[in-house]
């Protein structure tokens, strides 16, 4: 049989007798794997804008745009992009 059943909880803290405070883990850098310069999140990119005095131009895919530059049109110049993120990832992720 307890013989703390008729106190209550504060009464039982009370009845406890103070522990010694423990001390945390250190924090200490680790030589080896994973460590280096952390490469910082790419944001996506922007989709082109197209300049209409631009001469129009169609695109392999088929569409018809106004970049200055470029022979892609918005469309297919954003999806290179995704594609070689993707790959370097991927590259990354293999390493």
């Amino acid at each position: 049989m307890r013989t703390d059943r008729d106190l209550c909880g504060g009464c039982l803290k009370d009845a406890k007798k103070p522990q010694k405070p423990v001390q945390g883990a250190f924090l200490i850098s680790l030589d080896g794997g994973g460590q280096g310069i952390p490469q910082g999140r790419r944001e996506p990119d922007p989709w082109p804008k197209e300049d209409p005095a631009a001469p129009l131009l169609v695109c392999g895919c088929g569409r018809e745009h106004r970049l200055r530059g470029s022979d892609r049109c918005p469309a297919c110049v954003v999806a290179a992009a995704a594609e070689e993120q993707r790959l370097e990832l991927e590259a990354v992720s293999n390493a």
